[in-house]
């Protein structure tokens, strides 16, 4: 399905006479070289090397170590680019649509919310778990696709419905459903248990005024400004403080306004056209 979307893909670009392609395909990342008519850049949004966690992601260090054959490879964060033994062309952090400063005002957040894949990986257990420490209830969003991933709900996650009604599931959410949610929590916390790439939903979070606690790994560093877009912290029970801080001490008014400075659209769009400004340059 991937090949057949790439060639056509490549078909109806070149059709169309486009400066640059960027291409966040893995069949592209091989082989959008040779069927475009214009420089190629490849994005990886997974870990360059194989994942120490079990059910983390695919590796994809083969595939992306022959594309830095022929094309620029563009990283999410440093942290991911640390870790690759891949020459990385560029760092270029996510980002999304902040809106208006003005849709952050005025809420009153009864809950905080824990939101990502149902995997162990996740960290959703240990999300929970702060979030009631500090005494909050939870509302957790998560998908479930693989087999492992149902497994983990109903092993781990259901026991802890069952028990604790502050704990509420409200399963997968589309886009506007996601944004709904963040707006409405008193901030989000994202446990992680591996080293993430990025952490897309941590600036989502942030795009409506909503703070962050998240654990010190992957690329949360990189993304949670400490005390001024919420907290990393290294444990539960250091996550527990953090919860109980960031929704006292954090104004979302300033959590939006700091955010949208580095991960908003402008600044997302100004990271990309220079570097595709250099690589048009170079030839």
């Amino acid at each position: 399905m991937e090949l057949n979307h790439v060639l056509r893909g490549y078909v109806w670009l070149n059709e169309q006479g486009v400066d640059i392609v960027q291409d966040h395909t893995l069949a592209g990342a091989v082989m959008g070289n040779s069927l475009s008519a214009c420089p190629v850049v490849v994005v990886n949004s997974l870990p360059f090397q194989p994942p120490a966690e079990a059910g983390a992601h695919t590796d994809v260090s083969a595939i992306y170590a022959e594309a830095a054959k022929r094309v620029p490879v563009i990283a999410i964060s440093f942290d991911q680019a640390s870790r690759s033994s891949v020459p990385v062309a560029a760092v270029l952090h996510h980002g999304t649509d902040f809106g208006s400063q003005y849709a952050v005002q005025g809420t009153s957040s009864q809950y905080v919310a824990v939101l990502g894949r149902m995997s162990p990986v996740k960290g959703i257990r240990q999300s929970i778990e702060a979030a009631r420490d500090a005494g909050w209830p939870v509302r957790v969003a998560a998908r479930m696709e693989e087999p492992d991933e149902y497994a983990y709900f109903r092993d781990v996650i259901e026991p802890m419905l069952e028990r604790d009604a502050d704990i509420t599931y409200v399963g997968a959410v589309a886009a506007p459903e996601r944004r709904a949610l963040l707006k409405g929590a008193a901030c989000l916390v994202n446990l992680l248990n591996w080293d993430e790439p990025f952490g897309l939903v941590m600036i989502e979070s942030m795009a409506v005024g909503t703070p962050v606690v998240a654990a010190r790994r992957g690329a949360a560093l990189e993304v949670v400004d400490e005390g001024v877009t919420g907290r990393v912290v290294r444990s539960r029970e250091q996550a527990a403080r953090a919860i109980a801080a960031v929704t006292s001490e954090l104004p979302r008014d300033r959590v939006w306004s700091h955010g949208v400075t580095r991960f908003g659209l402008d600044a997302y769009a100004e990271r990309h056209l220079n570097f595709y400004r250099a690589v048009l340059k170079a030839g």
